[in-house]
C-alpha cells in the first residue's frame, strides 16, 4: 500500500475529492481499531519518529492501567530483538527490501512490510503494507469553468476536474543510512531473515518493461555493488 494520504492531500489541494481504493479503506479501518481515539488530536513530542508514532497506538501498559486487561497481560509479548522489553506497537516487520533504479539512473528503496497493532481488548491485528516509501503523484486534467457556476456570464477560469494519471513517486533514496533504517525492522536478528531484491522501473515508476526483478542473496552485494553491475551479474 503506497502512501495514499499524500495523494489525497494533493487532490484536496486542488479542491477535488480523492476516491480511496478498497485496500486503503481497509487500512483506515485497521488504524482506527488499533489507535486511541482520545489521543488523535494530541501532539506527539520528543523521541524518535517511531516513538512519536507509537504514542497514538494502544500499548500493553496502557491497557493494564485502564483495567481493560489483566495486570499480567502481555508478558509473553516481547521485543523480538530484546526480550527484556515489552513489545511496542505498531510492530513493523520488513519482510522484503527492494533497491530500485528509475529511468534516470536514480536509485531508491522500498519495502514490503507487515504492521501489527493491538485493539483495546489486547487482540493483535496485522495489516499488510506494501511500498510505504512511495506515493501516486496525480497528473490533473484542467478545463475552463465559470467562476460562478450559477452565472453563465461570469469570467472563465482554469480549474482541475480530475486526476487522469498517477505515476509512482519514490521518497527514500538508496543510501546506506536509509537501508539500515529498514534493516532495523527485519524479521529477526539474522540479516538473512529479510528478502533482498533489485529491480528497474519504467517512467511511470512501475515495474515491467525494463527487465525482471532479481533476488540478491548477499547483503554486501546488495548494499555496495553498483546497480548496473549487480543487475547484469544477477541475470
Amino acid at each position: 500500500m503506497v502512501d495514499f494520504k499524500k495523494t489525497e492531500q494533493l487532490y484536496t489541494k486542488q479542491g477535488l475529492v480523492y476516491q480511496k481504493k478498497p485496500h486503503e479503506i481497509e487500512y483506515e479501518r485497521w488504524y482506527k481499531s488499533v489507535t486511541n481515539p482520545h489521543k488523535k488530536d494530541k501532539p506527539a513530542t520528543g523521541g524518535t519518529e517511531a516513538v512519536r508514532e507509537s504514542f497514538y497506538y494502544y500499548q500493553i501498559q496502557e491497557l493494564r492501567s485502564a483495567g481493560l486487561v489483566p495486570e499480567d497481560f502481555g508478558e509473553d509479548r516481547r521485543d523480538r530483538f530484546d526480550s527484556s522489553k515489552l513489545k511496542v506497537y505498531p510492530e513493523k516487520i520488513a519482510r522484503s527490501i527492494i533497491r530500485v533504479q528509475d529511468t534516470y539512473g536514480n536509485e531508491w528503496l522500498k519495502s514490503k512490510q507487515m504492521w501489527t497493532g493491538m485493539d483495546k481488548l489486547g487482540n493483535e491485528i496485522p495489516q499488510s503494507v506494501s511500498d510505504p516509501e512511495t506515493y501516486e503523484d496525480p497528473q490533473f486534467k484542467y478545463e475552463y469553468k465559470h467562476k460562478d457556476p450559477q452565472d453563465p456570464m461570469s469570467p472563465l477560469e482554469r480549474k482541475p476536474v480530475a486526476g487522469i494519471e498517477h505515476p509512482r513517486k519514490y521518497t527514500i533514496p538508496f543510501t546506506e543510512e536509509n537501508l539500515q533504517k529498514i534493516l532495523s525492522i527485519r524479521p529477526a536478528k539474522d540479516m538473512h531473515s529479510v528478502n533482498l531484491t533489485i529491480m528497474r522501473v519504467s517512467a511511470t515508476g512501475e515495474g515491467g518493461g525494463r527487465g525482471a526483478p532479481y533476488a540478491i542473496e548477499n547483503l554486501d552485494d546488495f548494499k555496495n555493488r553498483p546497480f548496473d553491475e549487480l543487475y547484469d551479474w544477477a541475470r
